[in-house]
């Protein structure tokens, strides 16, 4: 991703961490060499001979000087990016997914979580019900697991069974499940949605005996989140074409209205959303490759309000976004928008973001301390990093509060979203003071 911010080719990227400032993502949590280095050396290799002093005037680890010419700067440019475009086409490097709501629904069962929830119905009563009253987050559903573990851990030792581990790669495969329910998602109606798609005018291509469109119940992305962003992107420059044929203005979507609309289009007899994350390694080359970097920083919108995206959020803004462009958007297959939504994931882009400076006082408050002395690891102490450690640790974190007359902490979902920050900054080695 940083191969050509300030228009020069840098061979420092081989060891740059395409983490473009996301939030709770260590340091070398994607680092390119490790990912790409032992399965295309070749394309290294040549890469650092494109920079080297035998491919034309290059200043090798400073990129290339003001004085090299514009065709050597743009031959060089266009085969750095054919070879990485290379490297990401599908089939290039083995498949890397971060998540898939498919494994989190058999991990829910095989944990036997079933035994005492159902997850799938929101009955309007019980625990998760009074969560859904409200706003959902990751880090809000995990700390409502961090304060419901004793309840859970003496009611599966009273049953003589053992406690479930899930593996750190699995606690994302979780969180895709819920997601794929729309825990995460604000409540939609569908007879708003059914005004809308008259209000914004579908009908006109979507409805009736002589559609130009595919109508409403042949909308087969409506099953799955990645072909419903696919669906957005790829098909706003024909859309756009066909409604200036009819003089028609583009109908923007906010994100509210998305959501009815897809409660619309989606029954409430729909089984959960498709949805599986690929590869965030991936998705932060194509953030810088698809030139997205040129107008969106992650880091400056991490530093303003906080703004917990939704994923229909996400679908809202690739529809608004197309005819906005002042040129053609950039190609988008499905691989690689679920390349991009998985690294907008793991930069807690649909979570609450933390503050690692409270999330210190929160450490020191919950009596964390007393037990927890230093971190080890290389994963980010994200939403998903704190599950893993819940659902890995809770027997030995219960047994140890009891032993020295430490009362079970509980966290606000705003607490655990700055606790996981400050845990995250610890683990990459910056001094919290």
């Amino acid at each position: 991703a940083n191969v050509f911010y300030g228009g020069r080719f840098n061979p420092r990227w081989l060891d740059y961490s395409p983490d473009l400032a996301s939030r709770g993502v260590a340091a070398g949590e994607f680092g390119l060499k490790s990912r790409f280095g032992h399965h295309s050396p070749k394309l290294l290799s040549t890469l650092e001979f494109l920079h080297s002093p035998s491919c034309g005037a290059a200043n090798p680890g400073r990129g290339w000087p003001l004085h090299a010419s514009h065709a050597t700067m743009n031959n060089v440019a266009a085969a750095s990016r054919t070879l990485l475009l290379m490297m990401l086409a599908p089939g290039t490097l083995p498949a890397d997914d971060l998540a898939d709501a498919a494994r989190g629904a058999a991990l829910v069962q095989s944990l036997r979580c079933a035994g005492c929830h159902n997850f799938a119905v929101h009955s309007g009563k019980g625990p998760l019900a009074r969560l859904l009253r409200t706003r959902l987050t990751p880090a809000r559903l995990v700390a409502a697991m961090w304060n419901h573990a004793p309840v859970m851990y003496n009611a599966i030792a009273a049953a003589g069974t053992p406690f479930p581990r899930i593996e750190r790669e699995q606690s994302h495969d979780i969180l895709a499940y819920f997601a794929s329910y729309d825990y995460f998602e604000v409540p939609s109606d569908p007879r708003k949605g059914a005004k809308l798609f008259y209000q914004k005018l579908c009908n006109t291509c979507h409805a009736g005996e002589k559609t130009t469109g595919p109508p409403v119940a042949q909308w087969k992305s409506a099953a799955n989140r990645i072909e419903w962003y696919h669906a957005m992107w790829s098909h706003a420059p024909h859309m756009k074409a066909a409604m200036d044929h009819k003089t028609m203005n583009w109908p923007s979507l906010s994100a509210t209205e998305m959501g009815h609309l897809l409660a619309f289009v989606r029954p409430a007899s729909a089984p959960p959303w498709e949805f599986r994350l690929g590869d965030p390694a991936r998705g932060a080359l194509l953030f810088g490759m698809k030139n997205c970097v040129g107008c969106h920083n992650i880091r400056i919108a991490a530093q303003g309000l906080p703004i917990e995206h939704t994923l229909t959020d996400m679908a809202s803004v690739l529809w608004n976004h197309a005819p906005m462009m002042m040129t053609l958007p950039p190609m988008l297959n499905r691989q690689e928008l679920s390349d991009l939504t998985a690294y907008l994931w793991t930069t807690q882009y649909f979570d609450e973001p933390g503050n690692p400076l409270t999330g210190k006082d929160v450490f020191e408050e919950k009596e964390c301390h007393r037990c927890h002395t230093s971190f080890t690891g290389k994963q980010p102490f994200d939403s998903a990093g704190m599950l893993y450690a819940l659902w890995r640790h809770t027997p030995a974190i219960v047994n140890q509060a009891n032993a020295k007359g430490i009362a079970w902490p509980k966290f606000y979902s705003q607490e655990m979203a700055d606790l996981a920050a400050y845990c995250t900054t610890i683990l990459a080695g910056v001094t919290v003071r």
